[in-house]
């Protein structure tokens, strides 16, 4: 599956999908290297998928971006900062009539970035409290990964999942998707920052040993916590 997707991101030419897909993977990278046998067998296999994956759309790929980290969007948001953001920094468009959504009338150009777009929507008032939700998210994010060992389910997923979320904020530096309401990856976006939210606060409460876990399991553990309570007064009065 990870050779099919490599392959159908080399066929969108998209550097930043590139980027998010290493990101992501580099847990299992990490994983699959002290495993030298599997590491070999997947990498055939990959080059297989990847290799099936070119030959059928090659032809029409714009490949010859993937070979350049040349870009035009530093002098885009330069422009934004001081010809856009300059003049509307604390609203941008609220209380604005005329101007596109989409992009500047005065740059013609979209900005090409999730943060710079909320600048130009409604300036410092929309950007300042939605990105102190992009720190919270990654804070809380990391703070699950430093305890994945510790709760339900495998260590792994923990490692992709908060990897993915952090790929998504590194990706919305250079296009809007992460926050476009017509993407799964947006919707994705925030089941990830909810889920590992919630996670984080179950953990930080001290609730570690409830964490993912089913209601029944819970009610077991209760039971098992007050028997040791019990068991353990009495061995005081004793």
């Amino acid at each position: 599956m990870l050779s099919l997707t490599c392959g159908m991101a080399l066929l969108t030419a998209s550097r930043q999908t590139m980027l998010a897909i290493l990101i992501t993977s580099f847990p299992i990278i990490w994983v699959l290297s002290k495993r030298p046998m599997v590491t070999m067998f997947g990498v055939v296999l990959a080059a297989i998928g990847v290799g099936w994956i070119m030959s059928i759309g090659a032809d029409i790929a714009p490949l010859e971006r993937l070979g350049s980290l040349e870009t035009g969007r530093p002098q885009l948001w330069w422009r934004y900062i001081t010809e856009v953001f300059s003049r509307r920094p604390l609203t941008g468009l609220l209380g604005i009539g005329g101007e596109s959504y989409f992009r500047s009338n005065i740059i013609g150009q979209h900005p090409h970035s999730a943060w710079m777009n909320m600048m130009y929507h409604s300036g410092l008032l929309l950007f300042i409290p939605m990105f102190s939700m992009v720190i919270y998210s990654v804070y809380s994010g990391f703070n699950v990964w430093r305890n994945r060992k510790y709760i339900v389910g495998d260590s792994l997923l923990y490692s992709i999942v908060f990897l993915l979320l952090l790929a998504m904020y590194v990706q919305g530096t250079f296009n809007q998707v992460v926050y476009w309401p017509t993407y799964s990856w947006s919707f994705l976006h925030v089941v990830l920052a909810s889920f590992l939210i919630t996670v984080w606060h179950d953990i930080r409460d001290g609730n570690l040993n409830y964490v993912l876990r089913s209601d029944e399991e819970i009610w077991e553990l209760e039971e098992e916590e007050e028997a040791l309570e019990e068991f353990t007064d009495y061995g005081e009065t004793n």
